[in-house]
């Protein structure tokens, strides 16, 4: 007699890190690539396959390899960063999910040419000072 043990959805998928913390240059093209995001499932068969997803429209998520990419061009000068939230679900019935914390910096780039706040300055300096002083 042959004893086949099935698999019951018992296990949600689970992130490697609970918070990731990534970065992308502002002005970068739509699409830039930020980051990868990574859930294992402790399941068997289907009930082991995940696909992602995730609760912003500022960046997208590859629903089969968990790479997040930029959805918009951003400019750090206007905000420095977001925070959302990604999620694993698996594919048993019925499905379990996992969530990590997702923390994506906008790195500044020389994109802003100085300016004075007037247009004229004016100071005066005493002939006989020292040097430095």
């Amino acid at each position: 007699p042959t004893i086949i043990v099935s698999d019951v959805n018992d296990n949600a998928p689970a992130f490697n890190l609970p918070t990731y913390e990534l970065s992308v240059a502002e002005n970068s093209p739509l699409g830039q690539y930020v980051g990868t995001v990574n859930a294992a499932d402790l399941d068997e068969g289907l009930n082991a396959n995940v696909t992602y997803s995730t609760n912003t429209s500022d960046f997208s998520i590859e629903s089969i390899t968990g790479e997040i990419r930029s959805a918009r061009v951003f400019d750090r000068e206007v905000r420095t960063g977001y925070v959302f939230h990604v999620f694993a679900r698996d594919m048993g019935v019925p499905a379990l999910e996992g969530s990590a914390r997702v923390e994506v910096k906008i790195d500044d780039v020389n994109d802003n040419s100085p300016a004075f706040n007037q247009s004229v300055y004016s100071a005066s300096v005493r002939e006989n000072l020292l040097l430095g002083s």
